[in-house]
């Protein structure tokens, strides 16, 4: 928390509550595939700020954040793939 109000952050609790929702739900949703591209958008938004977050202070999970960022931005580019449930509803039309 005392993170995001020394970056500046407009209403940081609600900065880092959307976060925490952004990366719990948009995880979820990628583990089976549901919504895929909305789904790893949110969580690289997440992503690039925590990367820049680390970049700014000197963080130690600057990589970390930055892998995270790097595989589910695939995700925007490929989609869910064959066994996502994207791919049974859009059979299912």
């Amino acid at each position: 928390m005392h993170d995001t109000v020394a970056l500046g952050f407009p209403l940081p609790v609600i900065a880092a509550a959307l976060a925490a929702v952004s990366q719990f739900a948009g995880g979820c949703l990628l583990v089976v595939g549901a919504f895929t591209r909305l789904a790893a958008f949110f969580v690289t938004s997440t992503m690039m700020t925590a990367l820049v977050f680390n970049l700014r202070t000197g963080g130690p999970d600057a990589q970390r954040a930055g892998m995270y960022a790097l595989v589910s931005s695939a995700f925007i580019l490929i989609g869910g793939g064959r066994w996502s449930v994207d791919h049974a509803l859009s059979r299912q039309r």
